[in-house]
């Protein structure tokens, strides 16, 4: 708890985000409701801990500045798959869409970053574990719950079956306004298929370390 409650007042409160932008949680609630729903928190939690953070996170959601009294609420946090079993706890009815991609092309975005590994081996074993926990923290969640997307797919090689099978699981309804944004943030020239080829010298070698990798990850399947 003390080390939650550091983070929640500290590094998630204010911060500088990678594009040296002021980010955090000041945004979008008050210094007071972020008081109110910790002490809350603090007191609910020894008696049931499940009960408690689930109560907080509605209460959180609650007092957002922008709140308008929506009906569901989608996060986009990739590293959230990685840990959807402990989410699943929280939100039982919550539907998870695990995104995935060419590890491959994965690894030539990756390398680019300054946080990420620095050369096309340390990135494809990055990516092998970031899979490995995702598909063992899948296995907690009812298939039903669950849905494998290609990003390939989505965007470029099948978009239409792909955009309205993603509608069809979390249960919206297409509309004009959707749609519109979808195509503005997401052209089918926006996902590069194969970049890799062109930005690592021996991509040849990845394919062959790939390969391996994917057939690890076939048997946690």
């Amino acid at each position: 708890m003390k080390k939650f409650e550091q983070s929640f007042c500290g590094k998630w409160w204010e911060r500088k985000n990678r594009l040296e932008e002021v980010s955090g949680l000041h945004r979008s609630i008050s210094l007071r409701d972020r008081e109110e729903i910790l002490e809350t928190f603090k007191r609910q939690f020894p008696r049931d801990h499940i009960q408690a953070s689930r109560n907080f996170l509605a209460d959180f959601l609650e007092r957002q500045h922008h709140n308008q009294g929506e009906k569901n609420w989608i996060d986009t946090t990739p590293l959230n798959i990685s840990v959807s079993d402990r989410i699943y706890l929280l939100f039982p009815q919550a539907k998870f869409v695990h995104m995935k991609r060419d590890g491959r092309d994965t690894v030539a975005s990756v390398i680019k970053e300054n946080w990420g590994p620095k050369t096309p081996q340390a990135a494809l074993r990055w990516w092998e574990f970031r899979m490995s926990i995702s598909i063992r923290a899948l296995r907690a969640i009812p298939a039903s719950q669950v849905l494998e997307m290609n990003l390939e797919d989505f965007v470029v090689r099948n978009r239409e079956a792909s955009y309205s099978r993603l509608l069809d699981f979390v249960g919206v309804n297409d509309s004009r306004e959707m749609r519109k944004f979808f195509d503005r943030n997401m052209p089918a020239d926006r996902v590069q298929i194969g970049k890799y080829r062109n930005e690592i010298a021996d991509w040849k070698s990845l394919d062959k370390a790939y390969e391996a990798s994917v057939e690890r990850l076939k048997q946690l399947l």
